[in-house]
């Protein structure tokens, strides 16, 4: 090799090393720009990060309300059976990613993040918000979700006009805090925060029953009932508070592990790791008697239950006087998972830069 070609060399190392030295200051500094972005843009994303806490998806895809249900179908449309009296098994058009059925009124968010409400629009309960959500839950006369940027929005009964016997502040979610999920329940709200750890607000009970004095502890999922409350702890189990006039709080699996619960009018379910469904409570209808079989969700209404099989389809047990307990024939849900998997596909933006930011 000449003493040129030996210069030609040492200087396309020299080009080789700074390109991979600004690589890795770019690679830093976009990290850095995302999450700043993010910060800005997802404050609740963003103390989620800081905590290590990484916000679980709970989108709802199968909800039983008081006497109706609704189910999110493998086309995104809604279909919803039961009582109508106030068209609130009477969904629009449109596709949708999760649904939620309250007392009398029902709401979801649709594919672009925007929610429509329909049934009893009395005290604006379907008097939905602009903006966009990340998850909706639909309780007695007042409705919450979380926004896209991890604050809770409520509207419904007292949200403007207080309403003397009627309103408690379930609709008034406090300021400045970030949530993964929210659950409304008959007249009070509980929601898990970024860190994990569950706040209520809204009626305490009169006596206080305690439903809106949630444990220590850190959480996945929380759901909120008639009079009750019940939550799933980072470690599976299942924890409840409130009013246990019927044992809807005493959970008599306290040594199994769950991946999901509903807490109904005054029962409970709760889907195991195993898939099996078990639910305790006021059983007066056998709503407490699940089936046989692998869920993947179960939703409990006021006095009947619904859950979604590992294949998609629903079946519901209880109280069947409004027909809430008998789902449309070929009725298919699709899978929350692949929902979940849908709403994060931004984060593949994040691998794809890394693999064009990458030194090999």
């Amino acid at each position: 090799m000449n003493q040129l070609q030996e210069k030609e060399r040492s200087r396309s190392f020299e080009w080789r090393n700074i390109l991979l030295n600004l690589k890795g200051k770019i690679r830093v500094f976009t990290l850095l720009l995302l999450y700043t972005v993010s910060a800005l843009l997802l404050p609740g994303v963003a103390a989620a990060i800081g905590t290590g806490i990484v916000p679980l998806c709970n989108y709802e895809i199968l909800s039983a309300g008081t006497y109706h249900n609704c189910g999110v179908q493998t086309d995104g449309e809604v279909a919803c059976w039961g009582d109508d009296y106030y068209f609130q098994a009477f969904p629009p058009q449109g596709t949708f990613t999760q649904v939620s059925g309250g007392a009398t009124h029902t709401c979801g968010i649709k594919t672009d993040g925007t929610v429509a409400c329909w049934g009893n629009s009395s005290y604006d309960r379907t008097n939905s918000p602009a903006g966009t959500f990340r998850q909706i839950s639909a309780g007695g006369a007042h409705t919450c979700g979380v926004q896209t940027n991890g604050i809770v929005a409520c509207w419904g009964i007292g949200a403007i006009i207080p309403i003397p016997g009627l309103e408690y502040g379930q609709a008034v979610p406090p300021a400045g805090i970030f949530f993964t999920q929210v659950s409304a329940g008959d007249s009070h709200t509980c929601g898990v925060q970024t860190d994990g750890t569950v706040t209520c607000w809204g009626n305490p009970g009169d006596p206080a029953d305690g439903r809106t004095d949630p444990p220590a502890g850190t959480f996945t999922q929380v759901s909120a009932g008639r009079t009750h409350t019940c939550g799933v702890q980072t470690d599976g189990t299942v924890t409840c508070w409130g009013d246990d006039i019927n044992k809807q709080v005493d959970n008599p699996f306290p040594g199994d592990t769950f991946t999901q619960v509903s807490a109904g009018g005054t029962h409970t379910c709760g889907v195991k790791t195993n898939g099996a469904v078990a639910c305790w409570g006021w059983n007066y209808y056998h709503q407490a008697d699940p089936p046989a079989g692998t869920f993947t969700q179960v939703s409990a209404g006021g006095t009947h239950t619904c859950g979604r099989k590992t294949d998609g389809t629903v079946v519901c047990w209880g109280e069947n006087g409004s027909l809430q307990a008998t789902p449309p024939d070929n009725l298919l849900l699709i899978d929350s998972s692949l929902v979940c998997t849908k709403g994060q596909e931004k984060g593949k933006d994040l691998i794809w830069l890394n693999l064009l930011l990458d030194d090999e």
